[in-house]
């Protein structure tokens, strides 16, 4: 399942804060934590997940904004969640629609490989020097980063 999309899965473990991996999807690209609960309203609160993608970055960045990195790479706010951008792939932490967002940053941090260290206090995979100048000039630049081109 590591490498069954051509690239690592990222995923929080079996259990993150107390909440165990319940569910695995489309060949290790989606990690599902927890079962959705009802709520007195009739709706369902989503279940914490983790999404791996591939670093396409055409349209997919839309509507984003720079953040701090995270563990050494570009983090973006996009639709509600944080998104990580590493070598090969992209790592997305979607919000749970609990109103809980301030802890997407944790979430993202605690990521790490299926099949690898379970060290998250490592730095990620730096992503290349596309992904980089793309993210600057779609997404803005990062605190700190002053939006320039990555020189090779």
């Amino acid at each position: 399942m590591a490498a069954a999309n051509g690239r690592p899965s990222y995923f929080r473990g079996r259990s993150y804060a107390g909440i165990d991996l319940t569910a695995v999807e489309d060949e290790g690209d989606l990690f599902i934590y927890g079962t959705c609960e009802y709520r007195g309203d009739g709706g369902c609160a989503p279940p914490r997940q983790v999404q791996n993608g591939p670093e396409h970055l055409s349209g997919a960045v839309r509507g984003c904004a720079r953040l701090r990195d995270i563990r050494g790479v570009p983090a973006v706010s996009l639709g509600g969640g944080v998104v990580l951008f590493k070598r090969g792939s992209a790592v997305k932490i979607p919000d749970d629609g609990t109103g809980t967002g301030g802890d997407l940053r944790n979430m993202a941090q605690a990521v790490r490989p299926v099949s690898g260290p379970a060290d998250v206090t490592r730095p990620l995979p730096a992503p290349t020097k596309y992904v980089l100048n793309t993210l600057a000039a779609k997404c803005g630049a990062g605190p700190g980063d002053h939006g320039r081109p990555i020189e090779d």
